[in-house]
């Protein structure tokens, strides 16, 4: 089995959170939509792996920080 480095690490609810930049909130909004879902373990203890949070930080500046070139539109 050859594990890839982006699929290393497990981390909790708020870890995942803090490290993403969003809020613990918006982390449990965006698993229950499926937007980006735990992908260690999605059971009652969420375990988001450090792909997870490249996907979530992804995900935030999509959603957040807009290129002024689209502002302007």
């Amino acid at each position: 089995m050859v594990v890839s480095r982006l699929d290393l690490g497990a981390y909790e609810a708020s870890r995942a959170a803090a490290l993403a930049g969003v809020p613990l909130s918006t982390l449990y909004h965006w698993a229950r939509e499926e937007l980006v879902p735990p992908s260690v373990s999605a059971t009652r203890e969420k375990l988001w792996s450090y792909r997870d949070l490249l996907t979530l930080r992804l995900v935030r500046w999509l959603r957040t920080d807009k290129p002024e070139a689209y502002a302007r539109r």
